[in-house]
């Protein structure tokens, strides 16, 4: 790709995160493959230490995890490592995925993926031939297959073979009347294939093979001998970060270099300024967040998801990737809001005058994008929301419609929303009506659903205080949403904006733009 594209306004040559295949588009250049620090870290540290002890002994390992987690990405990352600490053209690195069902097939394709891994290296075109002689396609011998391969390593090159995703083979050997005993012997040709070069020639070859989690545990005898590398997932927004971070790094163009390609030298100034307090740019931290939450710590989701985020992004020219944008461009669900907000606001700016809150909900619940709790609450119980805003407000979590109904945004984004979290506007409502001001009903606007504990406050509140309580599940960011609400109070002039130090126009324009991406201007 032209260095003049789309993503040099973050400083990168290209989109640096893979959206499909994972780390296979690495093969035949793992230079580019991105190695995260402090990510999965007891694997890696595992992996580098068995790169830097096989020129003493040959090594086995067996990596597992859950689908995405790296695996593959692991394989590719201990011959990088191999590369790194031998030279490159030491490292002879042969890769099969998936590992063929049957053991004749499995040396078959050793044979011919070792093929095209030596035939580029001159000193070793002796050997090369000595395959080529036989049909690969074919090939059986595995004497020959292991006399060629002592061969190579006898000529001090380091040999690395990987099978990947065994699990497949497990999976269909299992189908068969007699699988369990076809595993068995498979499992037994591996290791004793692996055991048979390495009495031979004592150092400088590794087996690497990947699996599966559900799978690892019917792959009973490779484990006797194998190192066995767990990965799991990511652990938090921290792991997330610094695999974002690496994959940026591969495709950073150096700053220094940035004058070149056309930007001025305040934009190579501003860019510079920003990677220097974030290395993730151009993913803030809440976007980071955002990531972890949507893939659920999976690394191949994590890298499809910033991939699509940063794609959508550059087209757009948006300077930062914040939460908001990255589960807007993600959940179907969630652009839908964007939309709906949209249609609420241009209404509201238009001099219309109509309330936000009764616009979203009542657009919401016509697109089924808003479930009310309990179910026999009806719409004309919602509709009390488009009364006059504004005789009382709040901090803006909490606003107060009309002195009857309290509306809260809840800033709980995962799990339940607790009881505790219903007892804590229970307290304000109640604070309020010490006050003077006759609340009646109280809504919770959230992106998670009530536990069981919190849904038996209902009839409680409504028994001890007569409070009718409502729980609107609802899915844009809460506090993004509570600041248009809040800015709604500012517009109708209910609130001082004085008081809050708040420009209203610059804030309106402010939200509307940067955190909805919605152009006023």
């Amino acid at each position: 790709m032209s260095l003049t594209n789309k993503y040099l306004l973050y400083a990168l040559r290209e989109n640096p995160f893979p959206r499909t295949g994972g780390a296979e588009i690495y093969r035949n250049k793992l230079g580019l493959l991105p190695i995260a620090a402090k990510v999965q870290s007891r694997a890696y540290e595992t992996l580098r230490g068995l790169s830097e002890s096989v020129h003493k002994q040959c090594i086995a390992f067996i990596v597992h995890g859950e689908w995405g987690v790296g695996k593959t990405h692991a394989l590719f990352s201990y011959a990088k490592m191999l590369q790194e600490r031998y030279g490159e053209d030491k490292v002879i690195f042969t890769y099969a995925a998936p590992a063929p069902i049957e053991t004749s097939g499995l040396f078959s394709e050793i044979a011919m993926e070792l093929y095209n891994s030596i035939s580029k290296e001159p000193s070793l075109q002796d050997l090369a031939e000595r395959l080529e002689s036989f049909d690969l396609e074919s090939f059986n011998d595995e004497e020959c297959l292991i006399n060629i391969i002592s061969e190579i390593v006898k000529r001090d090159y380091i040999l690395y073979i990987a099978l990947d995703q065994l699990e497949q083979s497990v999976d269909e050997l299992l189908t068969k009347p007699d699988g369990k005993s076809l595993l068995e012997k498979y499992s037994q040709k591996i290791e004793d294939f692996w055991r048979t070069i390495a009495n031979k020639v004592g150092k400088n070859f590794t087996l690497g093979l990947s699996v599966y989690e559900a799978s690892f545990p019917r792959l009973r005898r490779p484990t006797r001998l194998f190192i066995e590398i767990r990965l799991p997932i990511l652990s938090g927004p921290e792991e997330v970060a610094n695999l974002i971070k690496a994959y940026l790094d591969s495709a950073r163009i150096e700053l220094e270099e940035l004058h070149k390609y056309g930007l001025s030298v305040a934009e190579v100034e501003r860019i510079s300024r920003i990677i220097s307090e974030n290395p993730c740019y151009p993913f803030s931290e809440d976007a980071i967040i955002a990531l972890y939450e949507l893939s659920g710590g999976i690394p191949r989701l994590v890298c499809k998801y910033a991939s699509s985020a940063l794609n959508h992004a550059a087209n757009s020219q948006l300077l930062i990737i914040t939460g908001s944008i990255v589960r807007g461009f993600l959940d179907p669900k969630y652009d839908r809001w964007y939309k709906l907000i949209n249609r609420a606001l241009r209404e509201r700016i238009g001099d219309k005058f109509l309330s936000v809150v009764q616009r979203i909900i009542e657009v919401a619940q016509e697109k089924n994008l808003i479930e009310l709790w309990p179910r026999k609450v009806e719409k004309k119980d919602i509709e009390k929301l488009g009364l006059k805003m504004g005789e009382y407000a709040l901090p803006y979590q909490a606003l107060l419609i009309n002195g009857k109904t309290l509306v809260y945004i809840s800033r709980r984004t995962s799990r339940k929303l607790h009881r505790s979290d219903v007892e804590r506007v229970v307290s304000i409502a109640l604070k309020l009506r010490r006050a003077g001001i006759k609340v009646s009903t109280i809504v919770i606007l959230s992106m998670v659903n009530p536990s069981l504990d919190a849904r038996a406050l209902v009839s409680l509140i409504k028994g001890e205080h007569n409070i009718e309580l409502i729980f609107a599940v609802i899915y844009p960011e809460p506090e993004d949403l509570g600041r248009v609400f809040f800015l709604n109070e500012l517009l109708d002039g209910k609130i001082k904006a004085k008081e809050y130090n708040i420009n209203v126009d610059d804030e309106l324009r402010y939200i509307l733009e940067e955190k909805f991406k919605i152009k006023i201007s």
